[in-house]
């Protein structure tokens, strides 16, 4: 083999191995934002369920949040907060 078919060769195994990388990070990226989201809608519900008002711009910020944390910890004080207020004081 020589040395101009070593670097075609080399290149294409590059990319291959890039792509698929990419197609995995990609895929763990939508796992997250799939479980953020989930936890955003969570928060939400148990809002409207318990009947407290939830601006627009509250429900945006919710839904725009992306910290696994923070949304776990606004779910559990939506469960028991008297005031919209109480759940997002930070």
């Amino acid at each position: 083999m020589g040395r101009a078919e070593g670097i075609t060769m080399g290149r294409a195994e590059g990319i291959t191995m890039g792509r698929a990388e990419g197609i995995t990070m990609g895929r763990a990226e939508g796992i997250t934002m799939g479980r953020a989201v989930a936890k955003a809608e969570a928060v939400l519900e148990v809002l409207v369920l318990r009947r407290l008002p939830v601006p627009h711009a509250l429900r945006e910020r919710v839904l725009a949040t992306t910290h696994e944390g923070l949304l776990q910890r606004w779910f559990h004080r939506a469960l028991t907060a008297a005031t919209v207020a109480e759940i997002f004081e930070d």
